[in-house]
């Protein structure tokens, strides 16, 4: 739990350097690299644009297992059905410091506005409505 939220993370990756953890995580091509390029804790975080909890729930996660110290955050682009390229974009851990506990703060909020509303209203076409497993399925009914 997050200050009394309950969270549940799947992280695809964990990587052992001579200097701590790296978190992989794997992205198909559209818009969910785009989306996780914007969460690479930039000025989004700072001026209250989208955001995207990903990053800072996995290294809580990582944390509370002990798995210390985090240095960084790798996303991994897959793009076999067009160009077969693969991406690497690396967060270090000193742009994941700056903002990662307003970020689980943030996350804590949501969540428990989320767990609190009699009513809550899904983005248009949720991600977790294509085939995927949600936790929250009964809260938005999708």
């Amino acid at each position: 739990t997050l200050d009394g939220v309950p969270f549940v993370c799947k992280v695809d990756r964990i990587d052992t350097t001579d200097k701590g953890f790296v978190i992989v995580d794997y992205k198909r091509r559209g818009k969910k690299k785009e989306k996780a390029l914007l969460n690479l804790f930039s000025r989004h975080w700072k001026e209250g644009g989208d955001k995207d909890y990903q990053v800072p729930l996995y290294v809580e996660a990582l944390r509370r297992e002990e798995l210390r110290p985090v240095v960084g955050f790798v996303y991994i682009f897959l793009d076999f059905k067009n160009s077969g390229r693969i991406e690497r974009v690396f967060l270090p851990w000193h742009k994941i410091e700056e903002h990662l506990e307003s970020a689980l703060m943030s996350a804590a909020e949501l969540g428990r506005h989320i767990l609190e509303d009699e009513h809550f209203e899904p983005p248009p076409d949720p991600p977790c409505t294509i085939g995927r497993w949600c936790a929250f399925r009964h809260l938005c009914g999708k």
